[in-house]
């Protein structure tokens, strides 16, 4: 037992050491960026990067909101079958007769696909609903670069289908963040 206290003492007056040392006999001028550092406008759109493709959708207020361009990202698909909807994430819950099943993003718990024409974005939920609503919400804001407040904007309908939960079939969930949303055990 002793011997183990001996040990731990040790190795704490080492790390103590090494501290002060770097503390006092370390590189002393800071290191100090060469192009200067530029912030977002506080009271203006934070755009995404200039080197991340964006594009604007129109939201549920009728403002245009900028977002990362989610359409040509690699994971989104255009719909075959109804080519002015494109799937973001999960299936539409049908196959081809060729026998593939158009996907987007590999996700479970939520599908999310998106109607262009009317910059519609239709989520639909498995259960637990509540958890696979916060996850389709973080989806959804990393993909189009967006925060929950834009998220709020946009035009959207999220729910869930007679098969998942009869009580809230039918029903906008709303995103939990938005106001109105309902409130789910």
């Amino acid at each position: 037992m002793k011997k183990a206290i001996i040990i731990i003492g040790i190795v704490i007056l080492v790390v103590l050491i090494v501290v002060l040392a770097t503390t006092f006999w370390g590189d002393k001028d800071p290191q100090v960026p060469d192009q200067p550092v530029s912030l977002p406008v506080p009271d203006g759109p934070v755009l995404p990067p200039v080197s991340t493709p964006s594009m604007q959708i129109k939201g549920s207020n009728g403002s245009q909101i900028i977002v990362k361009d989610f359409i040509s990202n690699g994971e989104t698909i255009q719909d075959t079958v109804n080519p002015t909807h494109y799937i973001l994430a999960g299936s539409l819950g049908y196959c081809l007769g060729d026998g593939s099943c158009p996907s987007g993003a590999k996700v479970s718990g939520f599908s999310i696909d998106y109607d262009r024409p009317h910059d519609l974005f239709n989520i639909t939920l498995e259960e637990p609903l509540r958890n696979n609503r916060l996850a389709a919400e973080r989806f959804l804001m990393e993909r189009l670069g967006i925060d929950t407040m834009a998220l709020c904007t946009l035009n959207y309908s999220i729910g869930a289908t007679t098969y998942v939960n009869q009580f809230y079939e039918g029903q906008n969930l709303g995103f939990s963040s938005c106001p109105g949303s309902v409130k789910l055990p």
